[in-house]
């Protein structure tokens, strides 16, 4: 491999090279024409890595900036994307050589160790991607135990969207976790865990939002307003760039609004942390809006003083 990366300097010299062609020196040696399809072949397996880590690096270094950069680029959204999840998500130790980039890309969404234990498996046994896949079936339906019946009267919680429209892999970006169809987190019980008279908050992402509201109905809720979480960091989107996450609020029964020295701004200025994870400050401001109700937080992530904690992640 040494020698391939050695030998990419040298590439414009053999021949002429343009972005639709490349054209052979009259003298080259068989040699030469061999090395050249040589490191072609070893590019073409490494682009999509060498793209993905440039991204990250350039998204951990300079925010805003790496995000007007790849856009002067021309390079499509998806692409990059894709790219930059998969790098994102496999680490340098874990990567095979001998595997594709798909092949990493189908086990992204595991855990490191998972991950190390498919991909030395793929490469033992020659698969293809799709002996991987086939290998991974598992089925799609995911079993829900939400706690047992309570009477919670404020209910926060972050769904696992699914985003059933992505063409590629890259939408797993906001998905590094299992996630749920929209079918089954309407069909959640939550009216088993709501007293008659509560209130829930809800995140919601842009692309979410008509979904969001099916869910606040099939639970038993009536939307009222909502609360922005603005990020320090500005993002991708396929319209608009996306800097903010909403927080739906809906309520049960006669569940009052909070006293008026409790109500909070709509609009909450915090950055960006962890993948999906949202800032602290929205416990700070529930709690300060209703002080003394029995609280709960459904996929949940950790405990929190005062709270009951449901999540697969706990």
């Amino acid at each position: 491999m040494n020698d391939l990366i050695a030998q990419q300097p040298m590439l414009p010299t053999l021949g002429e090279f343009s972005p639709t062609s490349w054209t052979a020196p009259v003298d080259m040696t068989f040699e030469q024409w061999e090395a050249v399809g040589e490191t072609l072949q070893y590019m073409q397996g490494a682009i999509n890595w060498w793209v993905g880590d440039w991204l990250n690096v350039g998204e951990r270094k300079w925010g805003e900036e790496y995000a007007q950069a790849i856009e002067e680029t021309g390079w499509k959204y998806q692409d990059l994307a894709n790219c930059k999840w998969v790098a994102g998500k496999v680490e340098f130790s874990t990567r095979v050589e001998k595997l594709s980039w798909s092949h990493h890309r189908e086990v992204a969404n595991l855990s490191p160790n998972e991950q190390a234990y498919w991909l030395d498996l793929a490469a033992l046994n020659n698969w293809s991607v799709i002996d991987l896949q086939k290998a991974r079936s598992v089925p799609t339906k995911t079993t829900i135990t939400l706690p047992p019946t309570g009477q919670y009267r404020v209910i926060y919680a972050d769904p696992p969207w699914r985003y059933e429209h992505s063409k590629t892999d890259s939408r797993k970006i906001e998905n590094q976790y299992p996630t749920l169809p929209l079918e089954e987190i309407c069909a959640l019980p939550i009216a088993d865990l709501a007293a008659d008279d509560a209130i829930l908050f809800l995140w919601a992402t842009s692309p979410k939002l008509a979904e969001s509201m099916q869910v606040i109905d099939s639970w038993g809720f009536i939307y009222r307003t909502c609360m922005v979480w603005v990020k320090d960091k500005i993002g991708m989107g396929y319209y608009a760039r996306q800097q903010h996450e909403l927080l739906l609020i809906a309520k049960r029964g006669d569940m009052p609004a909070p006293l008026p020295e409790d109500r909070q701004s709509s609009v909450v200025l915090a950055p960006r942390t962890g993948h999906s994870k949202k800032p602290q400050e929205f416990y700070e401001v529930i709690e300060r809006m209703y002080p003394d109700q029995p609280r709960i937080e459904l996929f949940a992530r950790k405990e929190r003083d005062g709270w009951t904690a449901w999540g697969n992640e706990l």
